[in-house]
């Protein structure tokens, strides 16, 4: 399961690249994808939150880059 954070972040993720985008068809799924997120993390913050631990990749849904 994934936080409401996360999928909030996705969310915007998804809203910049629509907005980035000439190609109409592309950027409405990305917009319906945004929505999806938004109504996920609706759903999860209303049956409470998990921690950062609990996501899928280990992260807490902020991007980070390796230094190296």
């Amino acid at each position: 399961m994934r936080s409401p954070g996360y999928l909030h972040n996705q969310a915007q993720k998804c809203r910049r690249l629509a907005g980035q985008l000439s190609n109409t068809p592309v950027a409405d799924e990305l917009l319906q994808l945004a929505a999806e997120y938004e109504a996920e993390a609706m759903e999860h913050s209303h049956g409470g939150q998990m921690q950062a631990a609990d996501e899928p990749d280990g992260d807490d849904g902020n991007e980070r880059q390796q230094q190296g």
